[in-house]
């Protein structure tokens, strides 16, 4: 490393790197995998153990009730050290959640994605990089570490990968009745390269339904698979790196097989909104005047028809560094109705831009005969902080004086992230995380030596905010 931060001896940062993998190996061991869908929460077991250890060494635990409704219950956790003198009140935001592995996916991984094991450099594991890592370097950097001035929290969310709908409101209502709002919020999202994030694209998440209508066609029937690739080789199956018209989706590729065909069944492998699919598996007709009847969908035949050409319609969207990421991730069916569920990431124009999404889609793929119906399932407005924000110069230097050398400030390829709930509210919020690799994917693995520096960077970085003026 090129440097290690005033805030420790060489002996010191070595004991804090190895205790940092060794409770980042025990976070990944708790599968804290989350999906809707298919009635899926982690259950308590990793907030606890993070808890206790928080607790050891010398972390107040904030009181806070648990999300529950019905069947559904989230946990988050805050982590707290007061100062002994006035000063700025510090966040450092994560998420302990985790997207589920399939296990078509799992056969795919170099080790078991819920073991956390060290290879040339990276940890590898569910979580690695989204994003346990981040969340390990923030307590590994203060558990140690006397607060003299000001208030340091870490806050972490349980359901981040699913807009944290439920467990931010709970964090913010607390830090509320507690007089601890900060001024200031830290969130370690993974990038893949060394960035401090200031403008986030926003998220629509959007279910278009329609009646499964039957017909029948002579010919045999086939099965063809389409497997989703990043053009630049990533692994990454996160939705918002999706690039629409760059990255190559499995459902479009599929849809575009489908035109002329005749569609029996689409399988899409995603268990999750903001996961794109691995292989969507399409199930059709070959067309033979000399074979047999074979039933097929003639609505789904319809949407599919339609899907292909999606990309030309009117986007409501401003120019974005990455454009907009359009990924029909999920197609679920259910007592003679087919919904196909979107994840929309973009630099939207405004606050209805939302609804015209929806209903240009709705649209656009009733075109072929089908009448679809869309919804909102939630969405997510964008986020914009100034590149020459206090936080941001404070950030960047003392990166820069730890030897992680910030490539670029500004926009992030990525979905929506909870610094939003902050930044919504007027406080200055940023994103600086450890270099990650296939957030969401196969062989997910966060950079060790991206966490040790930024173990120091955590460390200095709350040592001049909250002695800000």
């Amino acid at each position: 490393m090129d440097s290690i931060g005033q805030n420790f001896s060489t002996s010191e940062l070595i004991l804090v790197v190895d205790r940092l993998l060794q409770l980042l190996t025990r976070l990944i061991q708790f599968d804290t995998s989350i999906n809707p869908s298919q009635n899926l929460y982690p259950s308590s077991g990793c907030r606890d153990f993070l808890a206790d250890y928080g607790q050891k060494h010398g972390f107040e635990i904030l009181k806070m009730n648990d999300y529950s409704d019905g069947n559904v219950q989230t946990f988050p956790l805050v982590l707290l050290k007061r100062g002994k003198k006035p000063g700025k009140t510090v966040l450092f935001l994560g998420h302990l959640d985790v997207v589920p592995v399939t296990d078509e996916e799992k056969k795919m991984w170099k080790v078991d994605p819920f073991s956390g094991k060290v290879i040339d450099g990276r940890l590898y594991g569910r979580g690695a990089a989204d994003m346990k890592g981040g969340v390990a370097a923030f307590v590994s950097a203060f558990e140690s570490f006397p607060v003299e001035t000001g208030n340091l929290i870490i806050a972490l969310s349980g359901d981040e990968e699913i807009g944290g709908f439920m467990t931010m409101p709970l964090i913010i209502d607390a830090l509320k009745a507690n007089d601890l709002m900060p001024d200031f919020v830290i969130n370690a999202e993974p990038s893949n390269i060394p960035i401090i994030i200031t403008q986030r694209r926003g998220a629509t998440w959007l279910k278009f339904s329609f009646a499964d209508k039957k017909s029948t066609v002579k010919g045999y029937r086939r099965t063809i698979e389409f497997h989703s690739r990043q053009g630049d080789g990533s692994k990454t199956l996160h939705s918002s790196a999706f690039v629409l018209g760059v990255d190559t989706h499995a459902m479009f590729t599929a849809a575009k097989f489908s035109v002329d065909k005749h569609i029996i069944h689409v399988h899409s492998s995603s268990t999750k909104t903001n996961s794109v699919p691995y292989v969507v598996r399409v199930d059709y007709v070959e067309a033979d005047e000399n074979g047999e009847d074979v039933e097929y969908s003639k609505s789904l035949t319809d949407v599919m028809n339609a899907m292909a050409s999606l990309a030309s319609i009117d986007w409501p969207i401003l120019p974005s560094k990455f454009g907009i990421s359009v990924n029909p991730n999920l197609i679920e069916y259910d007592d003679g109705t087919i919904s196909i569920i979107f994840d929309i990431r973009a630099m939207l124009k405004d606050t209805t831009s939302h609804q015209t999404l929806k209903d240009e889609i709705a649209n656009y793929l009733s075109r072929t005969g089908t009448k679809v119906s869309g919804e909102i399932s939630d969405s997510i407005d964008p986020v914009n902080v100034p590149s020459n924000s206090p936080l941001v110069k404070i950030v960047a230097k003392v990166a820069e004086k730890n030897g992680y050398r910030i490539v670029t400030i500004g926009e992030k390829l990525g979905g929506a992230s909870d610094t939003r709930y902050f930044t919504q509210l007027g406080i200055q919020g940023i994103e600086l995380g450890p270099i990650g690799y296939n957030s969401h994917g196969i062989d997910e693995a966060v950079d060790i030596q991206s966490l040790e520096k930024l173990v120091a960077i955590f460390r200095e970085v709350y040592s001049e905010l909250a002695n800000s003026s």
